[in-house]
């Protein structure tokens, strides 16, 4: 779905490529990212979409948060948790589970079992 080029300067650059129409287009592209472990590119693309007239939905931030996961990544997800408690969607129990794997991964047991009671009073 989404080829990435490699610049000269060793960064990643995504080519230019149609705006996606729905959210769940925007959806398989963040995942296409999880699976390359390019959290950031997919933080953009939540970005690109709040940016837009597409409402990210629970679906879409969950994969931003796997993604963040995937890139060993705790904080934004901690983040993306916070907005999401705040401004919606409403995080549902893979939301809490996502975030609690990224802490799990980088080693922040205490911010996991925070979450683990937040998800449990849902």
């Amino acid at each position: 779905m989404c080829a990435l080029a490699f610049c000269p300067s060793g960064t990643i650059q995504r080519p230019a490529q149609p705006r996606a129409r729905d959210a769940r287009e925007y959806t398989k592209l963040v995942t296409t990212f999880r699976r390359q472990k390019l959290w950031e590119a997919a933080v953009d693309v939540l970005s690109e979409m709040k940016g837009g007239s597409i409402q990210p939905d629970t679906i879409s931030c969950n994969a931003v948060i796997s993604a963040c996961e995937a890139g060993k990544k705790w904080e934004p997800a901690l983040r993306m948790v916070a907005e999401m408690e705040v401004q919606g969607p409403k995080p549902s129990l893979v939301t809490y589970s996502a975030a609690v794997s990224a802490c799990e991964k980088c080693a922040r047991w205490e911010w996991a079992l925070a979450l683990l009671h937040k998800a449990k009073d849902q």
